[in-house]
């Protein structure tokens, strides 16, 4: 049985399009596990990617989510 690293991670905002869309999409597809968020719902599908509606101009929902990544 081999004893495989868990993906390194990285948080990203902005994933459900443009240029952290495409940032997002470049760490998994080198095996990285991606929280991303956006104002809108996620566009990416992938075992590695988990999406969070967040409008990062709101301090509560930031704290919110932060807290829910640990």
């Amino acid at each position: 049985m081999m004893n495989e690293e868990p993906p390194k991670t990285i948080v990203i905002t902005g994933t459900s399009r443009g240029i952290g869309h495409d940032i997002a999409v470049q760490y998994l597809s080198r095996g990285w596990r991606v929280f991303g968020c956006s104002r809108g719902e996620g566009t990416i599908e992938n075992e590695w990617y988990a999406h969070k509606v967040v409008d990062v101009s709101s301090a509560e929902q930031v704290k919110n989510w932060a807290r829910s990544l640990k």
